[in-house]
């Protein structure tokens, strides 16, 4: 094989692992687990299924991991939990990525202006700025210190069929889980699985 072509098989690789390959890391390693788990449970040898699951609990953090190094967020509460309070939080992806890695820094002159500097550009929480002026039909207030927005005109605001909209589709879809028989369980698989 030449050169070019093996050049040409590692970029192929390397994309085909980025696009595919934290669904497949994710998947590999739950159904690794779950086929450990099954053997043990049918009375198969446990050390030797042990390292499987270990292995499969593995692949499958590891492809969460990758997952949140894309996308800069985490899709798992558990994947995000067990990187976040174990040692292993620096291998955190987002956390390296926004810079939210040491939350005890020390307080220096720097930092408390640096700090400062957000504060005052903090975000304002525009949508409910925005019901306070629907429910009292009056200007909306202004946090002390944060710069003064003015209201956005009329097209650029959500209609309140939308906003109504939505909420109505999160209610008929909270009722569906509690009444549809197993719609719980499967939120709950697909919420772990994500």
């Amino acid at each position: 094989m030449s050169l070019i072509g093996f050049a040409a098989l590692i970029a192929l690789a390397a994309l085909v692992l980025w696009t595919v390959g934290a669904p497949l890391a994710r998947f590999g390693g739950v159904l690794m687990m779950v086929t450990a788990l099954a053997s043990i449970a049918l009375g198969g040898p446990i050390l030797d299924r042990l390292g499987l699951l270990a292995i499969g609990a593995a692949l499958w953090l590891v492809g969460h991991m990758f997952t949140a190094f894309k996308a800069g967020a985490w899709r798992s509460r558990v994947a995000h939990t067990l990187i976040a309070r174990t040692p292993l939080r620096v291998l955190d992806p987002v956390a390296v990525r926004t810079g939210r890695r040491r939350r005890g820094q020390r307080s220096t002159p720097a930092n408390a202006e640096k700090k400062a500097r957000r504060d005052e550009t903090a975000p304002i929480d525009h949508f409910a700025e925005w019901e306070n002026e629907m429910t009292t039909s009056r200007e909306p207030a202004t946090t002390a210190g944060a710069p003064v927005h003015h209201a956005p005109s009329r097209s650029s605001r959500p209609s309140r069929g939308a906003v109504y909209g939505k909420r109505a589709a999160k209610v008929a879809s909270r009722y569906a889980v509690k009444k549809v028989p197993g719609a719980r369980a499967a939120r709950s698989v697909y919420r772990f699985l994500r």
